[in-house]
């Protein structure tokens, strides 16, 4: 039986995790000068040799090896892991080119565009306030488009990206350790061949531009895997719904670095823009909420 223990390390072992997402606009940052491309080889293979050791100690190498060998769960990894690199690239790019705050309005939009992908892709059916909440982001990023000309192809990239890389996790019962173990070690050959290009074209940046930028590099695969270890250590403890809302922690804080860390200025159209994007959310918190409540009910009075 789960005790009020259990939710409160659960809780901090997630905030832990998520504050360090949170904050890697400011390690992505400080490798600017470094090709969004090379940064993101760095992270799949350090990430790989880092999955690949934690496995081993704790004997995950059965579940990502079968996933390995089934065709029916290695076609699902291969896409999963073409989607979780573009997302990563993307990323790495928004924040080096002044852009993180773009990148933030993505993660706040995923959640929605998440629940249009169950309904297209799972059968799933929007409730009323569901539609209000999707009605509230569209409404965001039309605002832009329509007011400032552009479209938010960065937020929006992002938000889909991530949001087929849940929906093929969720679809096909993917385990998420197994799963990133696999997916980094699918993409990996193409990544150190991209970095070996690099090495003999000599426009290379790790070990080309001082120990500063190869130790920041070296520490891509820590930097990526210990949130999602903190994350999925905090699962069994929690309540999904209440994951679901503490995941905006982390678009909070990328926000928030880009304002006061990266130099950012959130103009006031783009602001107006968040404002719908945050009034969708807060009803999609509340549905959340209010199934929960139902379902207790509905437990209460079973016999």
């Amino acid at each position: 039986m789960q005790t009020s223990q259990d939710t409160a390390r659960g809780f901090w072992l997630a905030m832990s995790g998520y504050t360090l997402w949170g904050i890697f606009p400011v390690y992505f940052y400080m490798l600017r000068d470094v090709s969004a491309a090379e940064v993101l080889t760095h992270r799949i293979i350090w990430s790989m040799l880092l999955l690949l050791a934690l496995s081993f100690f704790h004997k995950g190498r059965t579940k990502w090896h079968q996933l390995a060998v089934s065709r029916e769960s290695l076609v699902p990894c291969v896409f999963s892991a073409l989607f979780l690199s573009l997302n990563w690239l993307i990323f790495i790019w928004a924040v080096a080119n002044g852009n993180a705050l773009e990148g933030s309005l993505g993660y706040f939009i995923n959640p929605l565009v998440s629940v249009v992908m169950a309904v297209f892709f799972l059968g799933e059916r929007l409730n009323k306030y569901q539609l209000v909440a999707i009605g509230f982001a569209i409404a965001g990023v039309a605002f832009i488009v329509f007011r400032l000309g552009e479209i938010p192809w960065i937020a929006l990239s992002l938000a889909f990206s991530f949001g087929i890389y849940g929906l093929i996790h969720k679809r096909f019962a993917v385990d998420a350790f197994a799963g990133l173990t696999l997916e980094t070690i699918l993409v990996a050959p193409l990544a150190l061949g991209y970095l070996a290009y690099l090495f003999i074209i000599g426009e290379n940046s790790f070990l080309a531009f001082g120990w500063q930028i190869d130790g920041l590099l070296l520490l891509a695969g820590v930097i990526t895997t210990m949130p999602l270890l903190l994350f999925l250590a905090s699962l069994p403890q929690l309540r999904l719904s209440t994951v679901g809302l503490l995941q905006y922690t982390v678009p909070t804080l990328h926000m928030l670095v880009a304002i006061y860390i990266l130099g950012e200025t959130l103009h006031h159209e783009k602001l107006i823009a968040f404002c719908f994007i945050w009034l969708g959310l807060l009803v999609f918190s509340y549905d959340i909420f209010r199934q929960r409540r139902l379902k207790n009910q509905i437990r209460s009075r079973t016999p």
